[in-house]
C-alpha cells in the first residue's frame, strides 16, 4: 500500500505526465476528449475541451499532498 500512495503522490506532483498519459491538462485547465468507434465514428477525435475547475481543485489536492506524508494519505478512509 505503501509503494502505491507513493506512486501516486508523485505522479499527482507531475503536471506534464497527468496531460500525456491520462489527457488532464491540470495547468491549463483542459482535458482530452476522445470520441471512436464506439460512438459511431470510423475514424476517432481527438480535441482538447475547457474545464477551468480543474485547476483549482489540482492546486487545493496538490497543496493537500505536499503537505502530508505518505502514511497519512494511506489512512484517510
Amino acid at each position: 500500500r505503501c509503494e502505491i500512495a507513493s506512486q501516486f503522490k508523485s505522479i499527482l506532483l507531475k503536471p506534464l505526465l497527468l496531460r500525456d498519459w491520462e489527457g488532464v491538462d491540470v495547468l491549463e485547465g483542459k482535458v482530452l476528449r476522445r470520441i471512436d468507434e464506439r460512438y459511431g465514428v470510423s475514424e476517432p477525435i481527438e480535441y482538447w475541451e475547457e474545464e477551468p475547475s480543474i485547476v483549482s481543485m489540482y492546486v487545493k489536492l496538490r497543496r493537500y499532498v505536499e503537505r502530508n506524508s505518505v502514511d497519512r494519505l494511506l489512512y484517510l478512509c
